[in-house]
């Protein structure tokens, strides 16, 4: 039976194919034309083929639905009421009309036509406003299909490439969507996605792997959502990375007419090289919701909230909690804290800072900053308030300071003034270099001016300044030049000049050249010296009058530093003296603490220093009447030192009437917070110092230090020449109670010796013995002493009475040069007293007795 049927179904095509072609199919065209019309449908068809079908320029209810549509089918499955397209062929397919179609109502047939269909090939391409598409699927049936290529397309999105199955009344796409470059700093890899819709709804998942856009990298994202045909949820996870700065997004999605959200994150950021604890913006929190409308976001840090309050996607609010300056920067104010609000919109901003150290309103607008600042108390040294009132203008050409003591203009193109007081600052800059001049007329107006807001001294010191220097912004390199010129006035003022020459880069200064003199005493540096900066402040080397060498390093902040100063030979040369020396130091600073120790040699020198105007006396027995002197405690209380000094020849200290030479093997040794001590001997090997009568030549003596250097232990042998006399000192003890002996040769008893020292003349003797008697001496008057001393041939400089514990006395003085005046009292002992003027505040005794000797200092302030 099953041949019979075949041999049916031949006869039926060919009594098909005789129907068409003898009746032209008028008559089934005109019936197929007028359902079609019936339905809504517009077309015009033509049978390229009894197997092949070709539709053209297809409406429906005068929407265009479709340009051409070929179809390839087979007739024979038509007997099993089967439909089999070998191949479909769509193209210019309207989405959009299609969307706009209402299909009509159908009747409820009681009977379903038993009917099936299959496409085992499909192919077209189809529009919906500015997409396109291009579909290739295969056996396609009611149940079933396979999509082997999708393609979509869009002018302002990009691509879409997948491939799925349909199957179970479910479809299931996956493929790789890839979105167009809209920004040529924006990197964008083909994102993996994957979707499955059915009746119900449409599951979707991307999954981009890297997205970059600068520097900012989103790698590993995921968006999973749900689509029901009315409400959409998603949820959004991004690790984010921006240089070093790491965090961790979340957003659910919400769609239902409107669109709601929620998102948080928490960013984790490195240390900044910004002047603010790493605890203020380490670790930040962020929550918050919004729509299309509002949206509202926290952030959090361990130091603060502040909440900010976007609306419309244009007007937002911030508002900050308070904020704890010094932990903002160690160096604020332990109490001062501040708030922050801010108001406004893309166009127009509102800025204010609560504070209980300053104020701040400012506005921003069309490129456009302004605003007034004011201080309100002080911090520290600082007299912030004296800056008062301060306002800024900033623009996109310009920006403009005032403050109560002076001005600042900065140009777009970096070029500008400074003017502060009397000094002023000038910027230019042309091409990749900048260019700096400043000048400051008078320092010490300068430094007027600044006092109001730090009180800064420099005592007597006027000076003009000058710098000039450059930068290249492109390879950071600068040279500066700074020059210095003392001002003379009629006060003292010790600094005279200073020049310096460097370039460099901000990690490596190179010092070519630096000359100062100060109190007439010059120093310089030929050689270059290199800083290298870092971490700390390193010296490779710093070089001191081109023979001193400094090596080590600072570190400012920590007040720790490291340092090696040497020389092989170093020559100091100066109104006051010249040396040869050798000398190796080390200096250590932990904490502020300085420690220096190491060696000094003199190889060879001479000293014509002479004592200042200006001296520090602790010895108890002197008397100072005068202001008391605050004193600089750094010395005293943070500095120790152990200093070895030696020489290897002697040393020549010459001043006028006064030679010595000498060696020195002593050690300069303190403690903190305790006095400066002098350890070791000095070795007078031989000296001579001139007197009007004769001189006094020194043999070879010593001079211990054991502690205090103002009062080392003596061991001075001297002698001098009187008449046929050789008369011998010897001074032995402390500075201030020395024990002085006399001798002679011939031999003369110690009162003859003191009168001959003092008057100059053996012969005296018998004035001692006259002038000691008590009973001679209570009688005695101004007139009557000196009438009877000049009868003796002895003219005085000077003669008084003197009276204590009931007695009567007399002084007599004979004034040997303009400083030293030899006197002898009387009053219950006999004394000898040698006066010696220093300069015009201080004048020394040196005492000699039987029954006591001495040295005193007095100082009398002179007004």
């Amino acid at each position: 039976m099953r041949w019979l049927a075949r041999i049916v179904e031949f006869l039926l095509v060919i009594t098909l194919v005789l129907f068409f072609a003898e009746s032209r199919w008028h008559t089934f065209s005109h019936l197929l034309d007028e359902f079609l019309q019936q339905q809504g449908v517009t077309l015009s068809w033509h049978l390229r083929s009894p197997f092949t079908i070709e539709l053209d320029n297809i409406r429906y209810q005068n929407l265009p639905v479709a340009k051409r549509v070929v179809i390839n089918y087979r007739i024979l499955p038509l007997l099993h009421k089967k439909l089999i397209i070998k191949k479909a062929i769509i193209e210019g397919l309207d989405i959009e009309s299609i969307t706009k179609i209402k299909p009509p109502k159908q009747k409820k047939s009681k009977k379903g036509l038993d009917f099936s269909w299959q496409i085992n090939k499909l192919i077209a391409d189809a529009t919906f406003k500015e997409y396109r598409f291009k579909l290739q699927a295969s056996k396609i049936t009611q149940e079933s299909g396979f999509i082997d290529k999708l393609i979509a397309q869009s002018p302002k999105l990009g691509k879409v490439v997948a491939k799925g199955k349909y199957s179970n009344n479910r479809l299931r796409l996956a493929g790789k969507l890839q979105l167009k470059k809209f920004n040529p700093h924006l990197q964008l890899q083909p994102i993996p996605f994957s979707l499955s819709l059915t009746q119900k709804g449409i599951n979707f998942t991307l999954k981009p792997r890297t997205i970059k856009y600068e520097q900012l990298l989103i790698s590993r994202g995921i968006i999973e959502g749900f689509y029901d045909y009315k409400k959409l949820h998603a949820t959004i996870k991004a690790p984010l990375l921006w240089q070093k700065t790491k965090a961790n997004v979340v957003a659910k999605v919400f769609y239902n007419k409107e669109l709601s959200y929620t998102f948080e994150a928490n960013v984790t950021n490195p240390a900044l090289p910004i002047p603010l604890t790493q605890k203020v913006y380490q670790k930040l929190s962020l929550t918050g919701r919004g729509d299309l409308h509002r949206v509202e976001s926290n952030i959090s840090s361990p130091l603060f909230d502040a909440k900010l309050v976007l609306k419309d996607f244009r007007d937002f609010t911030l508002q900050t909690s308070k904020i704890a300056m010094h932990e903002l920067n160690e160096t604020l104010p332990q109490d001062g804290w501040l708030m922050l609000q801010a108001q406004g919109n893309i166009h127009r901003v509102a800025l204010h800072t609560q504070s209980n150290y300053f104020k701040l309103a400012a506005k921003l607008e069309k490129n456009k900053v302004e605003g007034d600042l004011k201080f309100l108390r002080k911090y520290k040294d600082f007299n912030l308030p004296a800056l008062n009132p301060i306002r800024f203008i900033t623009t996109s050409q310009k920006t403009h300071i005032v403050t109560n003591l002076g001005s600042i203009d900065l140009y777009k193109n970096l070029t500008g003034s400074i003017k502060i007081a009397n000094a002023t600052i000038t910027i230019k800059k042309e091409r990749q270099t900048l260019t700096l001049d400043a000048s400051i007329k008078s320092l010490k107006h300068f430094i007027d001016a600044m006092k109001n807001l730090y009180p800064i001294s420099l005592n007597n010191l006027d000076a003009e300044c000058v710098a000039h220097g450059s930068y290249d912004t492109k390879a950071k390199h600068f040279t500066l030049h700074i020059q210095v010129q003392s001002i003379k006035s009629k006060k003292l003022n010790p600094f005279e000049f200073l020049q310096i020459d460097m370039h460099g880069s901000m990690q490596k200064v190179i010092i070519d050249y630096y000359s100062f003199v100060y109190n007439h005493h010059g120093f310089y540096a030929t050689k270059p010296s290199y800083i290298y900066i870092d971490d700390k402040i390193r010296l490779a080397p710093l070089w001191f009058e081109d023979s001193i060498k400094i090596t080590g390093w600072i570190d400012p902040s920590r007040l720790d530093a490291k340092l090696a100063i040497s020389s092989p030979d170093y020559t100091y040369s100066s109104s006051e003296g010249k040396a040869r020396v050798q000398l190796s130091l080390r200096a250590l600073m932990q904490k502020g603490l300085v420690d220096i120790e190491g060696d000094l040699k003199l190889k060879n020198g001479y000293i014509t220093y002479q004592p200042k105007k200006f001296h520090t006396v602790e010895d108890k027995d002197i008397i100072i009447v005068d202001k008391e002197v605050k004193q600089n405690t750094f010395i005293k209380d943070k500095v120790a030192l152990d200093i070895h000094i030696t020489a290897k020849n002697p040393i020549i200290y010459k001043i006028p009437d006064l030679y010595v030479l000498f060696k020195p093997d002593v050690t300069i040794y303190k403690e903190y917070q305790k006095p400066l001590q002098l350890l070791g001997v000095v070795q007078i090997i031989r000296g001579n110092y001139k007197l009007s009568g004769g001189d006094i030549s020194f043999m070879p003596s010593t001079v211990s230090f054991y502690g205090p250097p103002t009062n080392p232990l003596l061991e001075i042998h001297g002698k001098t020449r009187r008449d046929r006399y050789t008369i011998f000192i010897d001074i032995m003890g402390d500075v201030e109670n020395p024990i002085v002996q006399f001798d002679s040769d011939p031999y003369l008893p110690q009162n003859q010796i003191l009168s001959m020292i003092a008057f100059g003349s053996g012969s005296q003797g018998a004035i001692s013995k006259l002038l000691g008697g008590s009973r001679l001496g209570s009688l005695l008057s101004n007139f009557f002493v000196k009438d009877l001393l000049e009868n003796f041939g002895i003219k005085l400089d000077k003669l008084s009475l003197v009276t204590q514990n009931g007695r009567v006395g007399f002084e007599i003085g004979k004034r040997i040069s303009d400083k030293i005046t030899i006197l002898y009292k009387n009053d219950e002992i006999s004394t000898l007293i040698i006066r010696y003027r220093i300069n015009n505040h201080f004048e020394s005794e040196a005492i000699f007795g039987p029954s006591k000797s001495g040295v005193h200092i007095y100082y009398q302030n002179t007004k």
